[in-house]
């Protein structure tokens, strides 16, 4: 599959999103009417692009579905960034909600992988060893049960949660309950 790189991450098949768009106000409204009962439907396989020309497997949602689980994901971290480490503290430096600026999306555009190098160099003048780290498949592996504890301790709508996990991540998790799709930011807010 094509992969295009886009403010939304991965898109394979951006002629979706470009007909989704087109019709927008009445396509969300039908997903409105839609949401109770809602059901994801199965999620396309696809290689996302690595550095050095490699790939890893990631699992990619109808727009439909990319739509709803942003949504969701949006009203579950206006509700646990409460209880998170605040940003100025400088040690968290993931995705995060942006209440300030909701068209910002959840990527807090003023954090990430940059502010955390920095942050990290810097802490070289006072340590004498650093280790940095990947975690090989790691959406693949993010358990739905823990996820979903993680998110009600951190005061997240039972009915949100519970909306995430029965009519999307369970859609599209592996038989063994993990995984989150790769390429949507709710991801990465979930995975962080």
């Amino acid at each position: 599959t094509t992969l295009f790189r886009s403010e939304r991450g991965f898109l394979p098949f951006l002629h979706d999103w470009e007909l989704f768009e087109h019709g927008i106000g009445e396509r969300l409204s039908i997903l409105r009417d839609r949401v109770h009962g809602f059901k994801a439907s199965p999620t396309r396989q696809i290689a996302v692009p690595k550095s050095s020309l490699l790939y890893r497997p990631g699992a990619h949602p109808t727009v439909e579905d990319w739509v709803m689980y942003t949504a969701v994901t949006v009203a579950i971290a206006r509700r646990v960034e409460r209880s998170l480490i605040p940003r100025e503290q400088n040690v968290v430096f993931s995705f995060r909600w942006e209440d300030d600026d909701p068209g910002k999306g959840i990527r807090y555009k003023a954090l990430g992988y940059g502010d955390f190098r920095k942050h990290s160099l810097a802490l070289l003048d006072h340590y004498r060893f650093a280790v940095e780290s990947d975690i090989t498949a790691y959406f693949e592996n993010i358990d739905c049960k823990i996820l979903r504890g993680i998110l009600l301790r951190l005061n997240a709508n039972d009915v949100d949660v519970q909306f995430l996990v029965e009519a999307l991540l369970r859609r599209w998790t592996h038989a063994s309950g993990r995984g989150l799709p790769q390429g949507p930011w709710a991801s990465s807010y979930l995975g962080n």
